[in-house]
């Protein structure tokens, strides 16, 4: 895991920051659960994902993304992670990606 677990996080920010479709962010939000859970590094493997120059929206500032990475480890797998990523997400694409209520 040490080896495939930075690979892993850079993967998953990179979908969450924008790359994946809307229909998928439910089931990114299940490994990235697992990971943190599991996984005392995956803060920091996810700040670094956050923070490298490849990651696909400049639409979020830092504070931003360490605001995510905090919750994402304060919730600890929990139901409500998948909202916090579907926000993220809409963050990074922008408001015409917003969802119809």
């Amino acid at each position: 895991m040490l080896h495939f677990g930075p690979q892993l996080a850079h993967s998953l920010v990179q979908n969450i920051g924008g790359k994946a479709p809307r229909s998928d962010l439910d089931k990114l939000s299940e490994p990235l659960k697992k990971l943190i859970v599991q996984h005392v590094h995956a803060s920091k493997w996810l700040e670094a994902a956050l923070n490298d120059e490849s990651f696909p929206s400049e639409k979020v500032l830092p504070n931003d993304k360490a605001l995510f990475v905090k919750k994402l480890v304060s919730l600890r797998g929990a139901k409500a992670t998948n909202q916090v990523v579907r926000d993220f997400w809409l963050a990074c694409r922008g408001s015409s990606f917003a969802y119809v209520s």
